[in-house]
């Protein structure tokens, strides 16, 4: 069913975002350490989870390695949790995928059947999303391509909006548009429901 199938697939803590009408829909779902089936991934794999000084949820080596016991007993200083990785899934870091596979490159994939009020989908990075909702983002990429901007300027002003919310990871953001449907008209009354700073 739909007017076309969009094949996602991620392995990270990227998120794509699938814009219908005015709603921002998360159709990927971020690969974190804390989350309950990657947690269990990591440590079948021989991995260690914790969370560092700042609340951060970090992957990092066996247990019984040297640094990774240190870290626990609180004896390295907190630039050390550094060499600990806040996503479990990724390219690069092959320390982290052998011996033991604790960080993967293997995605998850999803399916979704668009339909004529899917007009765009995003992709972007985690410092996107430390800032922003994916409701925001969608209200930004509204406001800017129904104003007559493309959607380079609308990804870019997704980036400075993050910054400016304080975002302090690293942030790239995409931007698909489809062909068949066009943002819904710009308004003001519409407009003016957006939250102060969007």
């Amino acid at each position: 069913g739909g007017v076309a199938k969009l094949f996602v697939a991620w392995a990270g803590d990227c998120r794509a975002v699938l814009l219908r009408g005015r709603q921002g829909l998360r159709i990927s779902e971020d690969h974190r350490p804390q989350r309950a089936d990657e947690k269990r991934r990591i440590e079948k794999a021989g991995g260690l989870v914790v969370r560092d000084a700042h609340k951060v949820w970090r992957v990092g080596p066996r247990p019984e390695n040297k640094m990774a016991k240190e870290l626990q007993k609180g004896k390295k200083e907190s630039q050390q949790m550094m060499w600990f990785l806040s996503t479990c899934r990724g390219f690069g870091d092959p320390t982290f995928k052998h011996p033991d596979p604790i960080v993967t490159a293997t995605p998850d994939v999803k399916v979704v059947d668009l339909v004529p009020e899917d007009w765009a989908c995003m992709l972007a990075s985690d410092g996107v999303f430390d800032a922003l909702s994916d409701q925001e983002v969608a209200d930004i990429i509204w406001r800017c391509m129904a104003s007559g901007k493309d959607a380079v300027r609308a990804a870019k002003e997704v980036v400075n909006t993050a910054l400016r919310k304080g975002s302090r990871d690293n942030i790239t953001a995409v931007i698909c548009r489809f062909g068949w449907a066009s943002p819904p008209a710009f308004d003001q009354a519409a407009a003016a429901v957006l939250p102060a700073g969007l």
